[in-house]
């Protein structure tokens, strides 16, 4: 290998350099450079060279050299490739703890330390040289080391790799670039300092060159040419700047600069007129933001598209604007679509991410290609604080509502914490949609997440820029009508709109281009006033409908001219539209325009007559109501609907999916009602004319009124057979039902909060989605703290402070100790106005003794019985007594037909199946499975079906029905990708998925492929909050990260599926014969295990995951070749495990996790007797210190 010197001056070492990348690819040994044999070598020289002096894992190396096409043994390609390089020199590549890194320098670390030095030397070798006298010259050697260093650049970097690794090539020549941008910035820096005006004057001309915005350069240029005697140049150099500036930017020149300026031009006794320079003047921060955005992707990030909505009629006029978006997104992290309401700002920021969704590879999009697509609507969010919930609703961040148990779901970390671990997790394209009236909120969090996150990209819509550092505002242009007027002259997208629009709704209608062309124009060419001009032709023939707007017009212009001028134009459109309404239907407009989230015709009811809605709500066909005497009805407002849907100014909504039956012959959800949209902006001008008919106040109290009563009326039909309706129509009303709990809240209406807490709750629990009444529950404490209750609202008060405790009872905070003192509280004060049922889900809560638990067990109230059986189980299956646990259920199942709804038998049912798949009865487990399906699914909860399908998949893989076992698979992989990448259930469902196509692959005979599989399942939970990023299959399970960890250090939380599955993978690797690294798996399981029982499953000991810890861990003690060492454990430890792992009862959903075979194996090699003899110690440990027992073993356990 060369020698190379990495500093100068007396002491310099050497050190011999491995490998050259700033050119061809080459190894460098004593005979001269040679290039790597096959271009996959190359590339993973490239990877070694771009990551040095660190260590690059195996998984990591793996998943860039191979990508999807992966080879049958990807580990031993590696190492193939590995071995190919060592033979051109034994230290070109050395194996660490951590994976593989060079064995020596390359040239990019050369440049790299040559860049390091030089600035070392520019701002601190001044002072030194003086020290020294004055002799030695810092600048100079700074000038020869960035010499040289440039010229270590032999060509294009990673030339020829292209073909076999795009990625590869492409990240080495942006680290290259950045690298030779620096080095090229320092040596015009030392030129200064040592005054070579020549060499900074071509420098500086070169970086404006490339970016004619550039400030500093443009100083460094101007002064260097100043002092060459050149003045006139350097003036003309400021005129280019300034004119750059104004035209890109609308900014001047830095005030230094100007002064500048001035000096020269007084030195040369005039100032020319600077010359515009019209050449490119794209910025330079491209490729670096581009580099970040590839770093910024985790391994095995799968890419999402979230919130995009389907397009009902083709965008007209703005391919230009998709175009132009893209590409200002390609070159600015930020970018906002400013204009007026009206412009078409959503549809077009829609129509924007739609096209980079449609273009993975960048072929058109170039930089965006592979990202992520998330929207988040801000159009409902009322205040900046609520930003963040739809930026997490966009992005998909829940509080991993997929997991099995309550608890686990309500591990999750703070909400802030999870947005920006989501936006780290994928290059991501976020859509900010209606910031303006949020521009804080939305300003402070795209910031946030900029800074957060280098891979992220923001799409903004608004009226008002972000005024963030990083954006780059897109005014968009109205609609052009044409010139249809003109010989020659085409239509415009304008005139385009409007025909369409208008014979949409009269076919036939008269509409001469001539008279069309100039109604748009003095429409301002907005599509939204188009849109509502067209609708009218219904009615009106295009010169009338011209003659009225005349009029309106002109009175709008004439009148306040403090009013924005956004406002405008807009308002005349709506405004004309307002005005050609009855004042019933402005009145109705005015009013439901609170509502955030579209609207039914009970609302509109409630709302537009300020009057109660009556105890039928959405009993009726289609969702009319009957009314008590006095109250008013959907059909007192249907005519005045039927007015604003007929002005385009509500769109009618019909949910086709919800009608759908269940393909298990379940109940079928009933055919949603129709329900109505607004427009945004028809929005805000309903809310303007809400305050000035001063009914702020009025509407509010009936829009808390409205919400209370559907709360009442769904609660009350929670239980029954009104069960399935009552769900969905919570569903749909969830948004203006939270915004009513939130507006409450703030304006002292406990009343409306508890019962709007125990609606939304009771339907979420039903959808298996508790965690969100525990991120809800502080706001009903503080809403009910230090307020008299009434006693008739005790008994609601009660029941949702008897929820907030139990939905909060692990999570930590401090809200379920107030929610169980204020319970305490209420019932001291109001026993008697407390019901039955409220009463004994409290004392389950407050006093859960042994007698209260029996008493209410056999309680003739059957929800009451069924839910302290229910209750029973699941704490018989925690504490690992499965048989317990089916008796208690399957009681609970019977109690459940007695109750009269869906959600209870398919609730018992579903747990059945769990309970029974833990303890390997698969054939009963899919039995159970399959009749709760139909409920389930009438009830729309997704994460429950998803843990049943985890069920039929074991139950198939039990038959050897392989093909079914296959769909399953395909069935979980899309959930997983559908949910998204930090939601612990998203992931939960691709492991599982990946396990179960281990075990496919292990009945078909390719062991090397199920293991494989299993490393890819466990890997896939490395970056997910509460879930050790970065403690992969590469890192912690194969390499030995944690091995290697300082004593004491504090990992991230596991999930349970993570260990189960990794446990799993041990036992297989021990029946491949892989031994060595089955111990690695399974040690690093035992303390993922251990530290997520001690640290976060305190309070809740998941007897049956911590036995598999222990079958995964006997099976690699027992079973596998004996270890020797001082200190090592042995077969007696793990037949003690095996033991213990049979008391706890660990799952057996799995083959790979049936104990039978292991006792079996372990029997045949030890002897009955000694099994006998473990299985006898281990039960006779108390059960209730059994848990801490084990954890306490596992601890102590050195493999």
């Amino acid at each position: 290998m060369l020698p190379v010197t990495s500093a100068h001056g007396p002491g310099a070492r050497e050190e011999r350099q491995a490998v050259a990348v700033l050119g061809p690819v080459a190894v460098l040994s004593d005979a001269g450079p040679v290039a790597p044999r096959g271009t996959r070598a190359a590339a993973l020289v490239a990877l070694l060279a771009l990551a040095s002096p660190r260590a690059v894992t195996a998984s990591a190396l793996i998943d860039a050299l191979w990508a999807d096409d992966l080879p049958a043994n990807p580990r031993a390609a590696l190492q193939n490739l590995v071995s190919r390089l060592r033979s051109l020199g034994p230290d070109v590549v050395r194996s660490t703890p951590a994976g593989y890194a060079l064995g020596g320098p390359s040239d990019l670390d050369r440049a790299r330390a040559a860049a390091s030095r030089a600035r070392e030397l520019l701002e601190n070798g001044r002072a030194n040289g003086l020290r020294d006298g004055g002799s030695y010259d810092p600048a100079a050697d700074a000038a020869a080391l960035l010499d040289a260093a440039l010229a270590l650049w032999r060509g294009e970097p990673g030339d020829g790799l292209d073909d076999a690794a795009p990625g590869i090539t492409a990240e080495l020549q942006e680290a290259a670039g950045r690298l030779r941008d620096e080095l090229t910035a320092l040596r015009r820096r030392a030129a200064i300092a040592v005054g070579d005006h020549a060499t900074v004057t071509a420098l500086g001309a070169e970086a404006l060159a490339a970016n004619p915005l550039d400030e500093d350069a443009a100083r460094d240029l101007m002064t260097a040419l100043a002092a060459s005697g050149r003045p006139d140049e350097a003036v003309r150099v400021f005129g280019r700047l300034r004119h750059a500036l104004v035209a890109e930017l609308g900014a001047d020149p830095a005030p230094d600069l100007v002064a500048l300026h001035a000096r020269i031009a007084r030195a040369a006794d005039r100032v020319d007129g600077a010359t515009p320079d019209t050449g490119d003047t794209q910025m330079r921060g491209v490729r670096a933001a581009e580099a970040d955005d590839a770093a910024a992707g985790r391994p095995g990030a799968r890419r999402f598209v979230r919130g995009l909505r389907a397009a009902a009629t083709p965008l007209i006029g703005r391919e230009d604007d998709v175009r132009a978006v893209v590409g200002e997104l390609a070159r600015h992290r930020v970018v906002t679509i400013l204009g007026a309401g009206g412009l078409g700002k959503t549809r077009l920021g829609q129509e924007v991410a739609r096209t980079v969704a449609a273009d993975p590879a960048g072929t058109t999009s170039g930089p965006l290609g592979g990202l992520s697509i998330a929207v988040a609507e801000l159009a409902g969010v009322r205040t900046d604080d609520d930003v963040a919930l739809a930026i997490a609703d966009g992005l998909g961040v829940t509080s991993a509502a997929g997991s099995a148990r309550l608890a686990d779901r309500l591990l999750a970390g703070d909400l802030r914490d999870r947005i920006v671990e989501r936006a780290r997790t994928a290059r991501t394209l976020l859509l900010l949609d209606n910031c303006e009236h949020v521009p804080d909120g939305a300003a402070r969090w795209a910031d946030t997440l900029l800074s957060a996150a280098p891979g992220l990209r923001i799409l903004a819509t608004s009226r008002a820029p972000l005024q963030v550092a990083a954006e780059q505002v897109y005014p968009l242009a109205p609609l052009a009508s044409g010139h249809v007027g003109a010989p020659g002259g085409a239509r415009g997208p304008a005139v385009e709109l409007f025909r369409q629009r208008a014979l949409a709704a009269r076919p036939g209608a008269q509409l001469p281009d001539v008279v069309v062309a100039r109604l748009c124009d003095r429409l301002d060419g907005l599509p939204l006033a188009i849109e509502l001009a067209a609708a009218r032709v219904r009615t009106l023939s295009v010169e009338e409908i011209e003659r009225h707007l005349d009029a309106r017009f002109a009175l709008l212009r004439g009148g306040d001219r403090t009013v924005p001028d956004r406002h405008r134009t807009l308002e005349a459109v709506i405004e004309w539209s307002w005005n050609l309404l009855e004042p019933s239907q402005r009145e109705l407009w005015r009013r439901v325009s609170v509502l955030p989230d579209g609207l039914s015709a009970q609302a509109a009811a409630a709302l537009g007559r300020l009057g109660d809605v009556g105890a039928g709500l959405g009993a009726g066909p289609g969702g009319v109501a009957e009314a008590d005497p006095g109250g008013t009805t959907p059909l007192d407002v249907l005519d005045d609907i039927d007015g604003l849907v007929t002005q385009s100014l509500l769109v009618v909504e019909e949910d086709n999916a919800a009608q759908a039956a269940d393909p298990a012959g379940g109940p079928t959800r009933p055919a949603a009602p129709v329900r109505y949209r607004m427009l945004e902006t028809v929005r805000e001008f309903g809310l303007l004319r809400l305050t000035e008919a001063g009914e702020d106040d009025a509407v509010r109290d009936a829009l808390l009124d409205w919400a209370k009563g559907l709360s009442r009326y769904c609660t009350a039909r929670m239980l029954g057979p009104g069960q399935v309706a009552a769900v969905a129509e919570l569903r749909r009303e969830h948004e203006n039902l939270l915004f009513a709990l939130r507006t409450a809240g703030r304006t002292g209406r406990p009343d409306v909060v508890v019962h709007g807490y125990v609606a939304l709750g009771g339907a979420w629990t039903l959808r298996g989605a508790e965690e969100r009444a525990a991120d809800l529950a502080p706001a009903v404490l503080d809403a009910v703290t230090g307020r008299a209750v009434p006693p008739g609202e005790a008994d609601v008060t009660a029941l949702a402070l008897a929820y907030a405790s139990a939905t909060t009872a692990f999570s930590g905070s401090t809200a379920n100790l107030r929610a169980l003192a204020r319970l305490r509280r209420v019932l001291r004060d109001h026993g008697d106005a407390v019901s039955y049922r409220t009463r004994a889900v409290a004392s389950m809560l407050l006093a859960p003794t042994p007698e209260t638990v029996a008493r209410l067990a056999g309680s003739a109230d059957p929800l009451v019985a069924f839910l302290t059986h229910l209750a029973a189980s699941q704490e018989a299956e925690n504490a690992g007594r499965l048989d317990e646990a089916l008796a208690d259920a399957e009681r609970a199942y019977d109690l459940s037909h007695d109750i009269g709804d869906v959600a209870c038998p398919a609730g018992a049912a579903m747990f059945l199946a769990g309970v029974a798949s833990e303890a390997g009865d698969t054939l009963t487990a899919a039995r159970w499975s399959g009749i709760a399906r139909g409920g389930l699914a009438a009830l729309a909860a997704d994460g429950a079906l998803r843990q049943l399908d985890w069920v039929d998949l074991a139950a198939a893989l039990d038959v050897d029905d392989l093909a079914e076992a296959d769909r399953i698979c395909e069935r979980l992989d899309r959930a997983g990708s559908n949910a998204d990448e930090a939601d612990r259930g998203g992931v939960e469902s691709r492991a599982v998925a990946g396990a179960g196509r281990a075990e496919i692959a292990y009945a078909r005979g390719d062991v090397a492929e199920a293991l494989a599989r299993y490393e890819e399942a466990v890997g896939a939970f490395a970056g997910v909050p509460g879930v050790r990023a970065g403690d992969g299959v590469g890192q912690g399970y194969d390499v030995g990260v944690w091995a290697a960890a300082e004593p004491g250090a504090d990992p991230d939380p596991a999930a349970p599926w993570e260990v189960i599955l990794g446990a799993a993978w041990a036992v297989r690797l021990v029946g491949a014969g892989q031994d060595v690294r089955a111990g690695r798996v399974a040690d690093v399981v035992r303390r993922r295990a251990v530290h997520m029982y001690r640290e976060w499953m305190r309070n809740i000991a998941d007897h049956p995951v911590l036995g598999t810890v222990c079958l995964g861990l006997a099976v690699v003690l027992a079973l596998g070749e004996p270890r020797s060492g001082v200190g090592r454990p042995g077969p007696d430890r793990g037949l003690e495990l095996l033991a213990l792992a049979e008391v706890l009862g660990s799952r057996q959903d799995l083959r790979a996790l049936r104990r039978e075979p292991v006792f079996a194996a372990a029997a045949e090699r030890f002897g009955a007797a000694a099994v006998a003899d473990a299985r006898a110690g281990a039960a006779a440990i108390d059960r209730g210190l059994l848990a801490e027992h084990v954890l306490t073993t596992l601890e102590r356990l050195e493999l």
